[in-house]
């Protein structure tokens, strides 16, 4: 078992960290209002097209997989990864559907599905915030003791 004091501050700096990425992850939604009339007329091209339409389903298929992917995160993977390793990776990974909506906004000028993204990111975030009970087991466990 580690010092109370070292695990609640370094509990409180990935808490930190998980807010400045629901922070950033906010700051995306202002790109359309900034960016909405330059995107109207850079993408004029077919949006319905069947290249869109492929990207569009493999940028949700690649948020589909993170979410995937953040559950064996917080899972059994993560079990081995010190806390705050496995906060600022979760952390990481919830904010790739914005990420990915973002440059889907960019190169097709659609909003919706860019916000449908990004509504993807929050809730991650927000569901996986860290929490100081997950790293008072972490610290109860003897190293090398399977999860």
């Amino acid at each position: 078992m580690i010092d109370r004091s070292k695990l609640e501050q370094s509990f409180r700096t990935a808490r930190l960290i998980h807010l400045a990425f629901l922070g950033s992850v906010l700051i995306y939604a202002l790109a359309p209002a900034l960016f909405s009339v330059q995107a109207r007329e850079l993408f004029a091209g077919d949006s319905g097209s069947a290249a869109w339409l492929t990207l569009r389903l493999a940028f949700f298929g690649a948020a589909v997989m993170m979410i995937v992917f953040i559950r064996q995160l917080r899972g059994p993977l993560g079990r081995r990864l010190h806390p705050l390793t496995g906060a600022i990776m979760t952390g990481a990974f919830c904010e790739v559907p914005a990420l990915l909506g973002l440059v889907y906004f960019f190169i097709s000028g659609g909003k919706r599905d860019f916000y449908f993204l990004l509504a993807i990111s929050v809730v991650l975030l927000v569901m996986n915030l860290p929490r100081i009970e997950r790293w008072e087991e972490w610290d109860r466990r003897k190293p090398g003791e399977p999860s």
